[in-house]
């Protein structure tokens, strides 16, 4: 009888040894296995960022780079070949986005506004205090949203004639005389290979000869009234850029005409143009 109670102590001392060592080994492997998830988690962490880093949008002076930021309204950051820049609206609520963007490409400054129609003016005053433009291209016509035009730091110029100005052309809707609707009466950015065409739909197309251009940007968004489809076959655009769903009057078509949709509502755009050659991406 001694020997079994003999024995059985045996057993139990040897059984809650080894339950003691298990529940140690078990402690340190967890251990080991939290630290290195955290290890494996800022590695994953700093790859995305370093990726992100890689695909951030970056200027190449040698060629014209057109930036199309996310905005409730028309807007284009332009950068030419010779480092002359160009702000085209953006006066929408979300102008800070705007600063923030451009300043990440690396300027302060920038050469011109262009305020295509009163529309796109409201936070426009923001933009010019931020970047003191030399120049403000301006339709001339009235608007509750002028105070950008009290600055003495920028000079307020009228366009009422086609005006070339470092490789963009600004033409006035209204320069034969203005259009039934207001909103209709507009600038219209063009570049070689590129066409904004702001508000300029219905009747204003009738004042725009310009075609056969690479890259177009939808009057009005392109998300409700916008171009007319003769009108798209007569720019005969290889890419088309919106901001917002593609109004349905016009979107099976291009889809037919096979035509890359981009909506920078999404993503931001650049556009590097080599020559009559371009690039796009988008981030």
């Amino acid at each position: 009888m001694k020997k079994i109670i003999f024995l059985i102590s045996i057993i139990l001392i040897v059984t809650l040894t080894g339950c003691d060592k298990l529940q140690n080994y078990t402690k340190v492997n967890f251990r080991e296995i939290e630290t290195t998830n955290i290890t494996e988690t800022n590695i994953t962490t700093n790859q995305t960022n370093t990726t992100n880093q890689t695909n951030d949008f970056k200027i190449n002076t040698s060629y014209k780079n057109v930036f199309l930021f996310k905005s409730s309204g028309n807007c284009e950051f332009i950068v030419n070949e010779n480092n002359v820049t160009f702000l085209i609206d953006c006066g929408q609520e979300n102008y800070l986005y705007t600063i923030k963007k451009i300043k990440d490409l690396g300027y302060n400054k920038i050469d011109y506004f262009i305020a295509t129609n009163p529309m796109e003016t409201e936070y426009l005053d923001k933009l010019a205090l931020k970047f003191r433009p030399k120049i403000i291209y301006d339709s001339g016509i009235p608007s509750e949203f002028e105070k950008y035009k009290q600055f003495n730091f920028s000079e307020i110029r009228i366009v009422s004639d086609n005006l070339e100005i470092d490789g963009i052309t600004l033409r006035p809707s209204y320069k034969d005389g203005f259009l039934s609707k207001i909103e209709l009466n507009t600038l219209v950015p063009v570049l070689d290979e590129m066409i904004i065409m702001t508000n300029c739909y219905g009747e204003c197309e009738d004042r725009i000869l310009d075609e056969n251009k690479k890259i177009m940007v939808l009057a009005n968004n392109g998300v409700y009234e916008t171009n007319s489809l003769m009108f798209v076959i007569q720019i005969n655009p290889k890419a088309i850029i919106t901001n917002g769903e593609l109004s349905s009057e016009i979107k099976d078509d291009l889809i037919a005409m096979d035509i890359p949709i981009y909506n920078k509502q999404e993503k931001d755009i650049q556009i590097i143009f080599k020559g009559s050659e371009y690039e796009i991406r988008t981030k």
